[in-house]
C-alpha cells in the first residue's frame, strides 16, 4: 500500500499595475505545456476560438453567437486560485457602442456545478471602446478554486447578446 504525499505551494502573484501580466501570463511563461483550458459556450466560428484570448500579445479575438447567457470557463486543471483581480481587454473590431461587454458576472467553481459569484458588472461602461484594457477587482472573497467562469448577463453595448474580447 503506497500513499501519495501532495505539498502544497502557494505562489502569490500581486497586482502589479501591469495590464494582462498575472497568473495566465505566469502560468503561460513558466511552464511550456498548456497550463489553463478555456472553454466557450458557444463559438461564432473557428476564427473567433476561446483560445485566442490566451495569446496576450495579439489582437486576435473570441467571439460567441448572439445568445443569452454566453460564457468563457478558465480550467487551471492541477492548480487553484484565488483571484484578487482580473483584467479583460475589448476587441480592436469595433468603435464604442459595438460588440462590447457591459453586464457580466466572474464566478468560481471547484466542480463546475455549484458557481460562487465573485464579482459583477452591470451597465459597465469601462470597456466600451476599440481595445481597451481594463482591470477590476473582485468585490467578493472565495476560497481557491480550479475553474473560473466569466458569463455575459445581459446584452453588449451593441444591443445583442454576442460576448467578444480580445484577453483575459
Amino acid at each position: 500500500k503506497s500513499k501519495n504525499r501532495y505539498s502544497t505551494q502557494v505562489i502569490n502573484i500581486k497586482y502589479d499595475r501591469k495590464a494582462l501580466n498575472g497568473i495566465i501570463y505566469y502560468l503561460q511563461h513558466k511552464y511550456k505545456n498548456k497550463q489553463v483550458e478555456v472553454t466557450a459556450s458557444t463559438i461564432y466560428s473557428g476564427t473567433y476560438s476561446c483560445e485566442n484570448i490566451l495569446d496576450l500579445e495579439d489582437d486576435s479575438l473570441f467571439g460567441s453567437k448572439n445568445q443569452p447567457n454566453q460564457w468563457l470557463i478558465f480550467d487551471f486543471q492541477d492548480k487553484l486560485v484565488q483571484v484578487s483581480n482580473y483584467t479583460i481587454k475589448s476587441s480592436n473590431f469595433w468603435a464604442s457602442n459595438g460588440e462590447h461587454p457591459k453586464n457580466w458576472v466572474l464566478e468560481c467553481s471547484n466542480d463546475k456545478k455549484k458557481w460562487k459569484i465573485i464579482d459583477k458588472k452591470t451597465d459597465c461602461n469601462e470597456l466600451n471602446d476599440k481595445g481597451i484594457t481594463k482591470t477590476f477587482g473582485v468585490d467578493k472573497p472565495h476560497p481557491f478554486s480550479r475553474y473560473f467562469r466569466l458569463k455575459q448577463i445581459g446584452e453588449n453595448w451593441k444591443g445583442n447578446n454576442c460576448f467578444n474580447i480580445s484577453a483575459v
